[in-house]
């Protein structure tokens, strides 16, 4: 982990703009990575010459191109015009701090786009048609009645807008936070409808855990892949593996958080990772007879 972490310090000292400048680059747009506030857009891509992430941004003059980009749904290579320039770190200490929230991100560059030159439609991979699937259901969730869509939105895909924002304040107040943000419970689930659905269609045991060791890695792009989804799918691929691997239960959780850590060095220094880790260790050391009402005390004083 300290050689990582040391090799991504390096790595970002190198890609790390130290001043604005103008650029003309191709970059590659996933759909269900940008969002819209009225007429301008934020998101993140990829710079197709170098591989790097990069935080966008765009003003919308014509209604016509926001129409069309907000509707796109497949992966595009896009020929843009803009400024390329740092993130700037907070300048008080109670000011939301981008800097670090794009760092684990792995994005240390943003570019305010001028101009959309050209956009080309990406031919789909296995990624491009997750990030496909996700855009799709996102449109579809919006069509549902409140508070049911964002619900959807959160729960299935992780997505997050301004209506969904306020129904958090209220999941505050009722203390289901857990459920949304920390739990993962949506995996427990998914795993057990699709094993119920391929049992009484004859398949095999065997056959059953393969397939879903095989597409829950795939659940996480379309879930978002937040913190507590890949601590989530993480535990559960190695519960499946359980049986070749020999691990007991607080095994199985240090190897998701050292597996964890290996995708987000940072993963710890945020707070919804330590919840995450803490509740879900705790979850394991609890004697089985302790359940229910004194489960949960325990669990809402930790």
């Amino acid at each position: 982990m300290a050689i990582l972490c040391y090799s991504l310090q390096k790595n970002w000292a190198t890609i790390m703009a130290d001043k604005q400048m103008e650029v003309t680059q191709r970059i590659l747009v996933y759909p269900d990575e940008l969002k819209f506030n009225g007429n301008f857009m934020t998101g993140t891509a990829i710079d197709i010459q170098t591989g790097q992430r990069e935080a966008i941004m765009m003003s919308f003059k014509s209604p016509q191109m926001l129409k069309n980009i907000d509707k796109l749904t497949t992966p595009s290579i896009w020929l843009i015009n803009g400024q390329l320039k740092p993130i700037i770190p907070r300048t008080n200490e109670n000011q939301f701090d981008n800097l670090t929230y794009n760092h684990h991100r792995r994005i240390c560059n943003q570019v305010q786009i001028n101009r959309v030159e050209q956009m080309v439609r990406q031919k789909r991979g296995i990624v491009g048609w997750c990030h496909t699937l996700r855009k799709r259901l996102s449109l579809y969730f919006e069509t549902l009645p409140p508070p049911l869509s964002a619900y959807c939105q959160q729960l299935i895909i992780g997505s997050s807008n301004e209506d969904s924002a306020e129904l958090m304040v209220s999941i505050k107040r009722l203390g289901l936070l857990h459920l949304f943000c920390i739990s993962g419970m949506h995996i427990v689930l998914f795993t057990d409808l699709l094993r119920r659905l391929l049992v009484h269609l004859w398949w095999r045991k065997e056959s059953i855990d393969l397939f879903l060791i095989i597409i829950l890695p795939f659940y996480l792009l379309i879930g978002g892949g937040a913190t507590s989804l890949i601590r989530a799918t993480i535990m559960a691929e190695l519960g499946l593996l359980h049986r070749y691997l020999n691990l007991d239960r607080l095994d199985g959780w240090a190897l998701s958080l050292l597996i964890g850590l290996v995708i987000d060095p940072l993963l710890l220094l945020t707070l919804g990772g330590q919840l995450s880790y803490l509740l879900s260790f705790i979850l394991q050391v609890l004697p089985e007879s302790v359940r229910g009402f004194k489960q949960s005390l325990l669990l809402n004083l930790i």
